[in-house]
């Protein structure tokens, strides 16, 4: 079974991964996906504190405010380290959060990310509601903070938020797990060639290249959360949202934008001609303009 596999794994008897950062996010995948019995669960939780590294750190809370028993691991890099909180009553996965060195929170699931954005909004900007714009993944960010806070996010815009879970969506995207057997700061810098090429990639000042490669982790754990299931109904998005693609963008974007337009109850399609995923750096004053669109509905 793939949970004797892994308790192999962690053992170290057979010839599997046996990299503690590997084997922590394989534990990851197994308490998010299956539907393994309670005991089954909590023997793995207890098993995968046998990982170098790992630590059981007792009471959590997650950014839902709920209470479950934690595991932590610091990587190797010294950059990120993981939490995972199970659920004590069904040993089940609760959250998945992504710290830095300084306990800052770079990353949760879709919609505890969405739930911090708004929180961030309100306290930087020191209002209640806020138009919200998200692109790529940010977008699906934004959607499913706007199912779940309509209040928070009255209107917004989103640039060609990736939808993996379609099922013509291509295999051969990030999202569907390309680039996945790269390390994580060799496919950051995969994944920003792909989109803004290889001359730019070269140009850009070192510090800005090492940046975005420390983004790694963050990176993999974004698409990881996209390959489990809807970041979001999009029939439970009631509030207006303009949802905008490239004219020069991918087949798949274009297609996923038209149909999410439609599939929203208050959706506008919008297209800015000439442009690719990257519109906010080719079409700035473009985007800036739909954004205003988006403003004036709120």
């Amino acid at each position: 079974s793939t949970l004797a596999t892994l308790l192999k794994q962690i053992h170290r008897l057979d010839g599997g991964p046996n990299d503690p950062g590997e084997l922590f996010v394989n534990v990851g995948d197994f308490l998010r996906e299956s539907d393994a019995p309670p005991a089954i669960r909590a023997a793995l939780y207890k098993a995968a504190a046998l990982i170098p590294g790992v630590q059981l750190i007792g009471q959590q809370t997650d950014q839902f405010g709920r209470t479950g028993l934690g595991l932590d691991f610091p990587y190797p890099n010294g950059k990120v380290h993981s939490v995972l909180i199970i659920d004590q009553s069904t040993a089940a996965l609760m959250a998945e959060e992504y710290y830095a060195p300084d306990g800052t929170l770079v990353y949760a699931n879709a919609a505890a990310q969405a739930r911090l954005s708004g929180a961030t909004t309100l306290s930087v900007l020191g209002i209640e509601r806020a138009t919200v714009v998200g692109h790529s993944f940010g977008g699906d960010v934004v959607l499913a903070g706007a199912a779940s806070h309509p209040g928070l996010i009255p209107t917004a815009l989103v640039w060609e938020p990736p939808q993996p879970w379609l099922p013509w969506w291509p295999e051969a995207t990030a999202s569907r797990g390309a680039g996945a057997d790269l390390d994580p700061e060799d496919r950051a810098e995969w994944f920003v060639r792909r989109m803004v090429g290889d001359r730019v990639w070269e140009r850009l000042p070192s510090a800005t290249r090492a940046q975005r490669r420390a983004e790694g982790h963050t990176l993999q754990a974004e698409l990881r959360s996209l390959s489990h299931g809807a970041a979001f109904d999009a029939a439970a998005v009631r509030i207006p949202v303009i949802v905008g693609r490239g004219g020069n963008s991918s087949v798949h974007q274009r297609r996923a934008v038209r149909e999410l337009a439609a599939a929203l109850p208050a959706g506008t399609m919008a297209e800015i001609a000439g442009a690719g995923h990257g519109a906010h750096l080719s079409h700035p004053a473009e985007v800036a303009a739909l954004l205003g669109q988006a403003a004036a509905r709120a």
